[in-house]
């Protein structure tokens, strides 16, 4: 990444949905409908011209079933992003 003088670092949090898979243990609970997935987070390396240059980070968490009604508050999984915050400061 040093010969790019400029690199974005877009970073977002996608829910596994893993219901067809119901043997499969040590899952927790998504949002609405699912109930039974994890939760990623990802942290990307892209120039500006959209070429990726790997993934800077990632964090792979499950929700506990109280966690999981409807919709989590956003603030409870914002220190996903300031992590991903502080990794690309590392990296600069």
């Amino acid at each position: 990444m040093q010969q790019v003088p400029v690199v974005l670092a877009p970073q977002d949090t996608t829910e596994f949905n893993l219901m067809h898979l119901p043997a499969t243990q040590g899952l927790g609970h998504g949002t609405s409908s699912n109930l039974h997935g994890f939760m990623l987070h990802s942290l990307l390396a892209v120039a500006p011209e959209g070429l990726p240059l790997g993934v800077l980070g990632m964090k792979t968490w499950i929700r506990a079933r109280e966690e999981s009604i409807w919709r989590i508050e956003a603030t409870q999984e914002t220190p996903y992003r300031g992590e991903g915050k502080r990794q690309v400061a590392r990296r600069s």
